[in-house]
């Protein structure tokens, strides 16, 4: 991802930072960088904004309450604040405070991904026997995806990643957007299809799919087929029904086109635990690609790492990699 090479290590007395493959700073302490050091190679020429969590506690509110995201996203320990690509690696040293910890390490995790657009977490690694000296980040740890229990200062950062060209920038992670990914994490579109009326729709379903497909299929809900397809990089989930008055080639090659489908449902998922989002228009161009790939896995000359004009890795996610399939049937 945009930022997942940022890495930190005390060697004795000297701190060594990567970021994004292109930028190695050395100094005596993390916060005294030299002014050639401080330069990453992006294409942002003016102020962007970013956001710092700090130490919080949430564990008391009501999640179902109506203004729950608002409130998180907006409340006082979120500071949104702007930075000047030049001051960037100084912003990092600075906020993250790295001079509280003995070898700070640095993780960075992401946490929303869509078409166009990732967030991301950055957070200083503490380890088990160390939790005591430093403060519970809450809100971090909600958005947390992996494992880790998080403490002391997180920045969040959101980055467009174009998915038709090599265009990658800094973009302003502002409250409105924050809000929009923690709701589309809860709440993730899917697509539906009923024989009735021989069409799809999107459909934002909350909750365990389980319990929605329960209802969606009714009384047929025992006889749910299911399958999980990888296909080019996303994780699609088909499940569905069959009734001997339903619909054959519904979803091109996806599944066997002589089924008869009477109802349907297609998800995605973004990790093993969580689901993401999908449309109808990405998901109209698998299925006409399934219709011409013989396998549905990223082709080699496609895997490989490729830099752009700076010298940046491109970054080939599933959203770019479907286009340039599609593009090129």
């Amino acid at each position: 991802m945009f930022l997942k090479n940022i890495l930190i290590k005390s060697i004795k007395n000297m701190f060594i930072i990567y970021i994004m493959e292109n930028i190695v700073i050395r100094a005596d302490t993390p916060l005294i960088i030299t002014e050639e050091e401080n330069k990453v190679k992006m294409t942002n020429t003016e102020h962007f904004t970013l956001l710092v969590i700090e130490p919080n506690q949430i564990r008391e509110r009501d999640w179902s309450h109506i203004n729950y995201l608002s409130d998180l996203v907006n409340d006082k320990f979120c500071q949104y604040i702007k930075v000047h690509p030049e001051d960037y690696i100084q912003f990092i040293g600075k906020y993250l405070q790295v001079e509280k910890y003995k070898e700070p390490y640095i993780k960075v995790q992401l946490i929303f991904e869509e078409k166009d657009y990732i967030t991301e977490m950055m957070y200083v690694e503490v380890k088990k026997e160390d939790e005591e000296n430093y403060e519970l980040n809450e809100f971090a740890n909600l958005l947390n995806v992996n494992q880790d229990k998080i403490f002391g200062n997180v920045i969040i950062n959101r980055s467009y990643v174009s998915s038709t060209d090599d265009n990658m920038h800094i973009d302003n992670i502002t409250p409105q957007k924050l809000h929009y990914s923690l709701h589309k994490r809860a709440n993730t579109t899917c697509l539906l299809y009923n024989s009735d009326n021989e069409l799809f729709k999107e459909e934002e379903i909350f909750g365990p799919m389980d319990v929605y497909a329960d209802n969606y299929f009714g009384d047929k809900r025992y006889n749910i087929k299911k399958q999980e397809i990888s296909f080019l990089k996303h994780i699609i989930n088909i499940w569905y029904t069959e009734d001997e008055y339903g619909n054959n080639n519904v979803v091109g090659n996806l599944i066997l086109n002589n089924i008869k489908v009477d109802k349907m449902i297609i998800f995605s998922m973004w990790t093993e635990d969580y689901r993401d989002s999908i449309y109808l228009n990405e998901f109209n161009k698998m299925i006409l690609l399934s219709t011409k790939l013989k396998e549905f896995t990223v082709p080699e000359k496609m895997s490989k790492e490729e830099t752009d004009s700076l010298g940046r890795t491109i970054i080939k996610n599933k959203y770019k990699i479907l286009n340039l399939m599609y593009n090129n049937i």
